[in-house]
């Protein structure tokens, strides 16, 4: 059964006025050391995102080495090339329930044998116009079809300081669910395009090189991630997650009112006592997953607030995943805080499932005080369910994700993680079925984004035949689509469907793509699992031919691919 933290099911990125509650995954990776080799796994309810860029960048010099291998729940890192230098490894990690992604990044050295930490030096935030970044190729600003301007970060904040306005920016991943969403049902509604229509608008894909020295400037570390700036770059709002567009609508209208203040400012007036003030540095500093400061900007206001106890939770939990024994019973108390304060809502059922899965442990049977808790839950969720016209109202929340159209499904999930702790198979079938039936009307292909919820929360249900046929719908609704196509392919192998994944996988390396070569050594794997060894081969001699096999970038793939190529001899 796969565990799911609360900010891992309410969110979606990240952030605070979104479930996408903070930084869920961190804690939930590990980095083992063996040899020259960094094993990096994850907690049950995450995976890898193999379709996000992973890497082992050396201090100082550029390029970066491949994972010798990278599947949804090992990358292995050869750090050899290190020696006693400090790196970096970067890699995307996702919960299952919501299939969200968050950059992670760990500063590492190899000394006598042993994995150690490189603390981070803090930077400042770098003016337009003087900071050593990459340069943004000279091409002429043109907008896309929802207004925003796509890169040119820098001539971007150039034209807002000369015009006074300021900016909405937008960081986004082509293969990010909820990036998919906000594009295809939220950026384009009148809603959200009245609301921001006196700001210039941006979208950085952070994929690109040029973008991601902004994405460290601003502290990006989940996608999406959208702001507001001043006309100087100064941020001044934080989002994170989807979000339909009256709600976005209405957040951004609150802040409008006179609350939209660089942090300088906002910290002058909660000095001088002034608790909005206080407030609104607490949501930074949740959005920034920097719980710690939340909390300690709220305490001071002597009153208990959602903000405060998601604070809490989320620091808590952080802290247990950085040591489990250590800081358990903090954890707990934290996640029943929220059950006792806020019962009956969205955050108290996803937390009960985590305190149950808490108390079970390692167990292979639920201890009896786990048992309890689940039997509560799926009472409360039952409960709801009596009036399931209000349900909108329960799941309403600035701290949780937009669950609109899923209010349902999302409950039938929380009641099938329940009914696992319980052993009820009948529970756990009848809320697979649940589930199925009230997805159904959502996958629909032209609305892409509804549908990959969907499919989330087919998977949170361990439904992955149909999470999988899912897949391939899209791909055949989008044939000009490289996202979809290799979603499809890497899905299906992944499940070891190869003979269903290799027309996806054709189609990904005809498309023009920047990823060709990780397509292409893709398709050998398709070809290698289906015991075609010569149309094997010969793909892995055509990815070897290619330029990016010349890069340094590619050393660890070029490796996996000769690999593979005395394996097919």
């Amino acid at each position: 059964m796969k565990n799911t933290s609360l900010f891992a099911t309410l969110l979606a990125a990240t952030l605070i006025p979104s479930l996408s509650f903070a930084r869920l995954s961190d804690g939930k990776d590990h980095l083992k050391l063996k040899g020259t080799k960094i094993n990096t796994t994850l907690d049950k309810g995450f995976h890898f995102n193999t379709a996000a860029p992973a890497g082992l960048y050396l201090d100082g010099e550029m390029g970066s080495v491949e994972p010798s291998k990278k599947t949804e729940k090992l990358i292995v890192f050869d750090a050899a090339t290190a020696k006693d230098k400090s790196f970096t490894v970067s890699f995307y990690v996702c919960d299952d329930a919501k299939t969200v992604c968050e950059s992670h990044e760990k500063h590492l050295v190899i000394k006598k044998g042993k994995l150690e930490t490189v603390e981070d030096k803090k930077e400042e935030m770098v003016k337009p116009g003087t900071s050593n970044v990459v340069p943004t190729p000279e091409v002429a600003l043109a907008k896309n079809a929802h207004g925003f301007y796509e890169d040119n970060f820098e001539k971007v904040l150039a034209s807002a300081k000369t015009q006074n306005k300021k900016i909405f920016v937008d960081f986004y991943a082509h293969w990010c669910p909820a990036c998919i969403r906000l594009e295809n049902d939220t950026f384009g509604q009148p809603a959200f395009k009245e609301v921001t229509d006196e700001y210039i608008k941006v979208a950085l894909n952070v994929d690109k090189k040029e973008n991601r020295v902004f994405m460290k400037q601003y502290a990006v570390t989940a996608m999406p991630t959208m702001m507001i700036l001043s006309p100087e770059g100064a941020e001044l709002a934080r989002f994170i997650d989807f979000k339909t567009a009256p709600v976005f609508a209405k957040e951004i209208n609150d802040l409008k009112k006179d609350k939209l203040a660089t942090a300088e400012e906002l910290k002058k007036r909660a000095e001088a006592g002034d608790d909005t003030a206080r407030t609104l540095l607490a949501e930074r500093a949740y959005a920034g997953l920097r719980f710690d400061e939340a909390v300690k900007w709220l305490a001071p206001m002597n009153k208990r607030t959602k903000l405060l106890a998601m604070s809490e939770l989320a620091w808590a939990e952080k802290q247990y995943y950085a040591d489990k024994k250590k800081n358990a019973a903090q954890y707990q108390v934290a996640i029943e805080k929220v059950l006792s304060e806020y019962p009956g809502s969205i955050e108290a059922i996803v937390s009960a499932n985590e305190l149950a899965e808490l108390l079970k442990g390692d167990a292979k049977e639920a201890p009896a005080k786990a048992k309890e808790v689940a039997q509560k839950n799926i009472a409360v969720i039952d409960e709801l369910f009596k009036s399931e016209k209000t349900l909108p109202e329960k799941f309403e929340s600035k701290y949780t994700g937009d669950w609109t159209g899923f209010e349902a499904a999302k409950l039938w999930s929380e009641k099938y993680k329940s009914a696992d702790i319980l052993g009820d198979e009948k529970l756990k079938k009848e809320s697979q079925e649940k589930v199925l039936k009230l997805t159904k009307s959502q996958m629909k292909t032209d609305r892409p984004g509804a549908m990959l919820e969907s499919l989330s929360l087919l998977k949170s249900v361990d439904l992955m035949d149909e999470a999988l046929n899912g897949v391939e719908k899209l791909a055949k609704a989008y044939p000009k689509s490289e996202v979809y196509q290799q979603k499809a392919a890497a899905s299906l192998a992944r499940a070891k469907k190869y003979d269903r994944a290799l027309p996806y996988a054709l189609k990904s390396v005809e498309m023009p793509s920047a990823y060709t070569f990780y397509y292409t050594k893709n398709l050998a794997e398709v070809y290698q699992g289906l015991g075609r060894k010569q149309d094997a081969l010969n793909t892995v001699e055509k990815a070897l031919q290619m330029p990016e096999a010349k890069m340094a970038d590619h050393k660890a793939e070029v490796a996996s691919l000769e690999e593979m190529k005395k394996s097919l001899k």
